[in-house]
């Protein structure tokens, strides 16, 4: 167990590292998005079983503190990135776009194996990574292109 927990704590730090690397660089926010969407792929790619180790680990809640301890500080710091970008609360929330954007890399990955069959290449690498890489570009855009939209607020009925 604390072997396991050593591991853990070594893969997140390092997950922590790769995309606080890609967020350093002073750009504007779409540039920055990109650039951790960039090394959330790449961080995973190379690390496809840490995901599926993970999701393992979520089937059993009294696994559930261990990989907590260790994704907590993650969490907390990928969504405090994206409160750059995104709302604290709301459907356009920072903690939604991390869910959204991690769900989007993260069962690529966990998929990988059965997906790469499927479509005849491996995802984790050559084309249709990089096909992925630009689909994951295309929704930051369209959130990012969304969130800079003036918002028309709707009349209350009854009310002119």
């Amino acid at each position: 167990q604390g072997l396991f927990e050593a591991v853990l704590a070594s893969y997140y730090a390092a997950h922590q590292q790769a995309l606080a690397g890609a967020l350093s660089a002073e750009d504007d926010a779409r540039t920055r998005m990109h650039r951790l969407v960039d090394a959330y792929l790449d961080f995973m790619a190379g690390h496809a079983r840490y995901a599926s180790l993970v999701q393992a680990q979520l089937s059993n809640p009294d696994t559930h503190p261990m990989v907590e301890r260790n994704y907590g500080p993650l969490y907390t710091f990928i969504e405090s990135a994206l409160l750059e970008v995104a709302p604290r609360e709301g459907h356009a929330a920072a903690r939604q776009l991390f869910v959204t954007i991690s769900g989007a890399v993260i069962n690529w990955c966990t998929y990988a194996p059965l997906l790469s069959r499927l479509m005849g290449a491996d995802l984790l690498k050559g084309p249709l990574l990089e096909e992925r890489r630009a689909h994951v570009h295309w929704l930051v855009d369209l959130v990012l292109d969304d969130l800079g939209r003036p918002r028309i607020r709707k009349k209350k009925k009854g009310k002119k």
